[in-house]
């Protein structure tokens, strides 16, 4: 892009949605032009006035499929468009899929701290939600607490909470099992043929991260040439086959590997995708998520899981 355009770009990596709201929201990274969002914070933040509408006369959306426009998240899209797309599930080490249909075989691994999870308030109890048979977007508190309490129960089967280097954490640190996303579980299957990803019988979790300009941007119209760089189908086909996840760009999908193209992981079949849910805004109860996932943090660490 800047050998294209003469634009330089500074890049910033999150470990997650939560702390990049942060900046946002506090107003503490002043130069952001470009943030990427996945669906749930998409809402939140344009709920906020975190976001500005976007100028369509400025950016050319044809290479889109459709599908993955126009969600509820952000109907019409205007605020935000799909940048990659994937799904969140279990890897495990392959003597334990067989036994591994449904979230809740979880809490039947046979092996105490061997599991990995997310540093990811919602991710990690939609593994809970999923398993009780609720939805991952519930705003039943009791159902919340029930998510908590059974969340509890699988403690001592987890070794570290990470959102970081989950890739090493499998190749190298020995985890058996772990919530990853599809991309990472790419990455990890493609070097090491003893780990597979499973798609679960109550359905697996889709994400779609997305791109949008915060209301504090200092430099839009640069904003607009980078996510005009961004759809063109032979850079959205580069990103895929750098990052291990999907792009919503038809055009690109043409242009990908022919492994990549196929591989079920990283674009799974219609039949796959069955109940499958996005993580949205749950508005006012992201505080009750909060509070009964800072009291799972505090139990984890008593109990000497490891916390990054």
């Amino acid at each position: 892009f800047t050998a294209k355009t003469g634009i330089k770009i500074v890049y910033n990596i999150y470990d997650s949605n939560e702390k990049m709201y942060e900046e946002i929201s506090t107003g503490n990274q002043k130069r952001c032009d470009l943030v990427f969002p996945s669906a749930d914070y998409v809402t939140k933040m344009i709920y906020e006035n975190l976001l500005i509408p976007l100028d369509y006369s400025k950016i050319s959306v044809d290479t889109l499929d459709k599908k993955f426009l126009n969600h509820s998240f952000d109907e019409n899209n205007s605020y935000s468009l799909p940048y990659l797309w994937g799904t969140s599930g279990l890897l495990l080490k392959n003597h334990h899929c067989l036994s591994t249909k449904s979230w809740g075989d979880l809490w039947n691994i046979n092996k105490k701290r061997s599991i990995i999870l997310n540093n990811d308030m919602r991710d990690t109890f939609s593994i809970a939600l999923k398993s009780l048979g609720y939805s991952i977007n519930t705003t039943n508190e009791d159902e919340i607490k029930q998510a908590y309490l059974k969340l509890l129960k699988l403690i001592p089967l987890v070794k570290k909470i990470n959102s970081q280097n989950i890739v090493n954490s499998f190749l190298r640190d020995g985890y058996d099992v772990g919530m990853v996303f599809n991309g990472d579980a790419f990455l990890i299957t493609t070097q090491d043929s003893s780990f597979c990803y499973p798609f679960l019988k109550e359905g697996i979790i889709m994400w779609i991260d997305n791109i949008a300009i915060p209301k504090n941007a200092e430099n839009i119209e640069n904003a607009y040439k980078f996510i005009n760089f961004l759809l063109e189908p032979k850079i959205a086909t580069k990103i895929s086959h750098k990052t291990g996840y999907a792009t919503p760009n038809r055009h690109s999908k043409e242009l990908l590997d022919l492994d990549i193209k196929q591989n079920q992981i990283m674009y799974p079949l219609d039949e796959n995708l069955q109940n499958i849910e996005i993580l949205i805004d749950i508005g006012e109860f992201f505080e009750v998520y909060e509070k009964y996932w800072r009291e799972f943090l505090k139990e984890a660490k008593v109990q000497g899981v490891e916390i990054e």
